[in-house]
C-alpha cells in the first residue's frame, strides 16, 4: 500500500479501476471457459452415441445381408453340386 501512498490520485485512481478491470474480465472468461467445457462435452457425448447408434445399425443390416446371400446360396443346387465336386 505504500506504493499507492506515494502516488497522485490522478494515477492511482485509473490504475486501480484498471486493475479491477482485468480481474473482473479474468474471472468472466474463466467462468465462460468452464461452462463451454461442459457444453462441449455434453454435446461430443451425444454425438458420440447418434454415430456408436447408427453404425450399430449399419452392421446389423450388412450381416442380414449377409445371412440373406448364404441362405440364398445354401438353397441353390448349383452351389451344392459345386461343393461336392471340391470335396
Amino acid at each position: 500500500m505504500k506504493f499507492f501512498g506515494q502516488m497522485k490520485i490522478s494515477q492511482s485512481l485509473p490504475l486501480t479501476i484498471t486493475a479491477l478491470g482485468l480481474a473482473t474480465a479474468g474471472v468472466t472468461a474463466g467462468i465462460a471457459y468452464t461452462s463451454a467445457e461442459a457444453t462441449l462435452e455434453e454435446i461430443e457425448e451425444v454425438h458420440l452415441s447418434s454415430t456408436l447408434t447408427r453404425s450399430s445399425g449399419d452392421l446389423e443390416s450388412w450381416f442380414g445381408d449377409i445371412e440373406d446371400d448364404l441362405k440364398v446360396q445354401a438353397g441353390s443346387p448349383m452351389i451344392r453340386d459345386a461343393l461336392t465336386e471340391f470335396s
